[in-house]
């Protein structure tokens, strides 16, 4: 097969941490997969195995935070590709809030954690960076992996804010739904075209 530029996405959620398993707020903090998250995680890539035959993968950019790259490597050795390590894909950081239990900072923070969770585009966590800025790298950097040629579908593994992140981006749905998709949208997903409709909001055609 001859190897171009790639357009299609298969989008992969980072298998669960120990903190992800305790509710506490991991950001950009750099943990391993527990071994719940790796049990879990290769029962869905082989039933993605099992059910999707015709996928094909050319290779894999991660976050580079250990539990992320060890999903990435786990998922190429089932679906193929290789994998890189993306700076510009790592977790948001958070800041003072990052080892926190969701209740300690709600008690902690409380205004500004419901304003998070309420309008997260709104509200910015105290020392994090700005969610704009996320979402611009991310960007790049996918459209960065998918500028190489690969023989099939450009692999991501996201940490889970980021991943609901750009499923909202490759299926237009507005992000002030992000927190939804954490908990709704598909772990392991794969997105024809995903590439040409992963645009920024101001990127958008307008309506009509």
């Amino acid at each position: 097969m001859t190897q171009r530029r790639t357009n299609d996405l298969l989008l992969v959620r980072c298998g669960r941490t120990a903190w992800d398993l305790e509710g506490r707020i991991q950001g950009a903090s750099d943990l391993p997969l527990s071994d719940a998250g790796r049990t879990g995680l290769i029962a869905r890539l082989r039933h993605v195995v099992q059910v999707h035959h015709d996928i094909r993968v050319g290779g894999w950019i991660s976050a580079p935070d250990e539990a992320s790259l060890a999903t990435a490597q786990m998922a190429a050795e089932l679906l193929g590709g290789r994998v890189r390590g993306e700076k510009t894909l790592r977790a948001m950081h958070l800041g003072l809030w990052e080892g926190l239990s969701e209740c300690d900072c709600d008690a902690r923070f409380r205004n500004g954690y419901r304003a998070w969770r309420s309008s997260p585009l709104a509200a910015t966590p105290p020392s994090s960076e700005a969610i704009h800025e996320v979402l611009e790298r991310l960007v790049a950097g996918i459209h960065k992996g998918a500028s190489k040629p690969l023989r099939g579908a450009l692999g991501v593994v996201l940490r889970p804010f980021e991943h609901a992140l750009l499923h909202c981006l490759v299926h237009g749905r507005d992000l002030s739904t992000v927190w939804e998709a954490v908990e709704t949208a598909p772990r392991i997903e794969f997105v024809e075209r995903g590439v040409e409709r992963l645009l920024l909001p101001a990127d958008a055609p307008a309506a009509g």
